[in-house]
């Protein structure tokens, strides 16, 4: 990742992984609880979701302020707050305010897979956020995490 903070938070985010799946199979012998199980892939589907929209921010405001002015840059990012649950035609839509041709790029850029990630993320957490029952497993949020980080390039990609 070339955003510096995208970078940070996602290191951090790849440490959290690390240290739940050493929990694991640490405890694996001891047969953890399904129930504490359920709740570590919740925690971890809301904080993919947040780290996502943060690094969407990021991502699209450090390409605002390196090739326009401060007060260009400083409407961006004002904008950008209001950027959330980013299902793939919220990130479609957002890329093409950018530019047009991002939004044709990525549409034809992203795969089923990546497009199912970033969709069934949000669409637990915000079932998570609400109450409602979830199926989320660790095995299948460390999938769709991966999975996600490839949109994250492209986008890096097109705003080089």
């Amino acid at each position: 990742m070339n955003s510096r903070i995208v970078s940070q938070e996602k290191n951090r985010l790849d440490e959290v992984f690390k240290s739940v799946s050493e929990l694991l199979r640490e405890i694996d012998n001891q047969s953890i609880d399904l129930q504490m199980q359920s709740h570590l892939a919740k925690y971890l589907c809301i904080v993919v979701s947040a780290f996502l929209e943060k690094s969407i921010r990021a991502i699209l405001y450090d390409f605002a302020k390196s090739r326009s002015a401060p007060s260009v840059s400083s409407y961006v990012e004002d904008q950008l707050r209001f950027f959330y649950n980013a299902k793939t035609n919220k990130i479609l839509e957002l890329a093409g305010t950018f530019d047009p041709k991002w939004r044709s790029a990525l549409e034809h850029a992203l795969q089923d897979e990546v497009r199912d990630a970033l969709d069934t993320i949000v669409d637990n957490k915000n079932k998570i956020a609400h109450g409602q029952d979830s199926q989320i497993t660790f095995v299948g949020i460390r999938i769709y995490y991966e999975r996600a980080l490839k949109l994250l390039e492209l986008l890096e990609h097109h705003c080089a």
